[in-house]
């Protein structure tokens, strides 16, 4: 049990809704319920009943709300009395996508929540393209993103890595016997992408058309992407 899943605890509970309270906290939903089921398996008891339209506490979760209160107004109370507090506090809000949200970003957060426990971390996954023109806006502080450009008017672009990206065929497909795939090889097939304007699909249907590189260069472990920060 610790703090955050008793936060998000008391935001399910105050607000009767996963969607509103995971809106409210700027978490994805899925991040919501496994916050809420980490809590219920530390305390070995259900917490809600889902409902038609919403959750409603069960006689545990209703035990365990005022003292979730309590301790989260002791850790307010805490904070703001504590003498010679150092380090950045707020909140900074990141725009990034889908991708690195699930696999980059949680050890980003776990050592942010560590050497500045003050700052509060507020992530707004969206597509590459919006996380530019939300940077553009304001409405988030800083951008994380993997694609080839770095040119973008109005923003300062630092490369932090590269990301991989290699097909993927069940073991039984015709490909996965090749010894090298081409991108001549993907032409002659249906292919999963992600969803169009993502920065994914556009290197590959770069790549596919000839539109970047030669047709003869070899797709497995051939591409990447440098992940960036603006």
């Amino acid at each position: 049990m610790d703090l955050r899943q008793l936060t998000t605890f008391h935001r399910v509970a105050a607000l009767l809704s996963f969607t509103r309270a995971a809106a409210e906290l700027n978490y994805a939903q899925s991040s919501v319920t496994a916050q809420v089921k980490g809590l219920e398996l530390a305390l070995g008891v259900q917490l809600f009943e889902r409902l038609r339209g919403g959750v409603r506490l069960t006689p545990a979760g209703e035990r365990l709300l005022p003292y979730a209160e309590r301790i989260l107004a002791l850790v307010d109370e805490a904070r703001e009395n504590t003498v010679g507090r150092s380090g950045p506090s707020g909140t900074l809000t990141v725009g990034t996508t889908e991708c690195l949200t699930s696999y980059r970003m949680p050890p980003v957060l776990e050592f942010f929540h560590h050497r500045y426990p003050e700052l509060r971390l507020a992530l707004r996954p969206a597509t590459t393209g919006e996380t530019h023109e939300a940077l553009r806006q304001g409405s988030v502080d800083v951008g994380l993103f993997t694609e080839v450009r770095s040119d973008h008017e109005g923003l300062c672009v630092e490369v932090l890595g590269r990301e991989p990206l290699v097909a993927v065929a069940s073991a039984g497909h015709r490909l996965a016997r090749l010894p090298e795939v081409t991108t001549e090889d993907l032409r002659t097939v249906q292919v999963l992408a992600p969803e169009p304007g993502a920065c994914y699909r556009t290197l590959l249907e770069e790549e596919l058309t000839g539109g970047r590189v030669g047709a003869g260069r070899a797709a497995r472990g051939g591409l990447s992407r440098p992940w960036r920060a603006a």
